[in-house]
């Protein structure tokens, strides 16, 4: 019930047979969700029926395999090169089919059991750390409160060096910051030419202004 199984069928014996596998693992490696676990299997057969999967192509296209393959070709006496590069090999196709997938009913019934377990250790572990918080309440208080008072002093030193500093500041005491049509400031008479539209920024608004002469305290 856990496991989505997608089929890739293959020519399983016969001269087609190493190429038609060696596509169809192709086909699985190039799926946008690609499979956990790629089972090659098949029945019994005569010793000529399973010539191919002793074919160099073939084994070197499962031993290269990005997704692990598990092999079930024939019976139990029936071995191989396939299976020895492949990730496992199983006896039997059952077999495989019950290595792969035949633990569910195993896992349905741990489950729970594993979870009673994790939930009686976090319900004890909760005690201890509750136990442990109430104890460390008070020292926890202390130290925050501590922190807090530190926390405004070291604010009210710094707003008080913002406000130093603050253009606002100079703007309340008479003096204006001088900006250029796009925003920027003025610091240099070279910066704008006559006719260029100006802004002026006092404490209390905004002086719109245009450039009508510019004197150069540097000029001769």
């Amino acid at each position: 019930p856990a496991i989505r199984i997608i089929l890739a069928p293959a020519t399983m014996q016969g001269m087609y047979c190493a190429t038609s596998i060696i596509d169809a693992l192709g086909k699985l490696h190039a799926l946008t969700n690609r499979p956990n676990l790629i089972v090659i299997t098949r029945g019994g057969g005569s010793a000529d029926d399973l010539l191919p999967y002793n074919e160099e192509s073939l084994v070197r296209a499962i031993a290269a395999s990005q997704i692990p393959i598990v092999t079930a070709i024939g019976h139990e006496v029936d071995t191989s090169l396939a299976d020895f590069a492949a990730d496992y090999r199983c006896a039997t196709p059952s077999i495989a089919a019950t290595v792969t997938a035949g633990r569910y009913p195993d896992l349905v019934s741990w489950l729970p059991i594993q979870i009673t377990g994790l939930g009686n250790q976090l319900t004890a572990r909760c005690q201890a750390i509750r136990q442990d918080a109430v104890n460390m309440t008070s020292t926890a208080t202390r130290a925050l409160v501590s922190y807090q008072q530190e926390i405004q002093n070291r604010s009210a030193l710094i707003f008080r060096g913002l406000e130093l500093v603050s253009p606002l500041r100079n703007l309340a005491r008479g003096f204006s910051i001088t900006r250029s049509s796009i925003g920027s400031p003025i610091q240099s008479v070279n910066q704008v030419k006559t006719g260029d539209p100006i802004t002026i920024s006092m404490s209390d608004g905004l002086i719109l202004a245009r450039v009508n002469e510019i004197q150069n305290n540097h000029s001769e």
